[in-house]
């Protein structure tokens, strides 16, 4: 808590400034997890910028969604076509646009196929071709995730 303590010493509402972001949202679980477990902390208590940090954070909220069941779903995903990427680029060589690849999560063995369409440094695209729906393209972040080539 003393380090999260000081990195809000600066005044700044949020970890990286004016505006919340990946960072405050990553690191409000370990606060909150520790008094969810073990009830109000006393220890947070002892440092008031990440108590009113927290209560940002929360205030925050956990933005709007709207349920659908899932046959809505794949009637609108029939009815579009994914739209093109502007200027599709593979930020590995070995791995090209088009190409057939394999991505699959880190900790578990659960693989999506399809056509690679974009890779940077921090998102896979696929298109993925599904009985139910069509094409769709399909984006997984890069963290967590391996990819690879596959022969048809």
């Amino acid at each position: 808590m003393g380090w999260l303590n000081d990195l809000l010493n600066d005044g700044s509402p949020y970890l990286g400034g004016a505006t919340p972001g990946l960072a405050d949202i990553c690191v409000y679980a370990v606060p909150w997890f520790v008094e969810t477990v073990g009830g109000p902390s006393r220890e947070i208590d002892q440092y008031p910028r990440v108590r009113a940090w927290m209560r940002r954070v929360v205030e925050l909220g956990h933005g709007v969604s709207d349920s659908m069941a899932a046959g809505a779903a794949l009637e609108i995903a029939r009815a579009v076509s994914p739209r093109p990427v502007a200027e599709p680029k593979s930020c590995e060589p070995e791995l090209r646009i088009g190409q057939r690849v394999e991505v699959y999560p880190l900790t578990e063995r659960s693989p999506a196929y399809g056509e690679l369409v974009n890779l940077s440094d921090t998102r896979i695209t696929i298109a993925h071709v599904d009985r139910r729906c069509g094409q769709v393209h399909v984006h997984f972040p890069r963290l967590g995730y391996g990819l690879r080539a596959v022969s048809d």
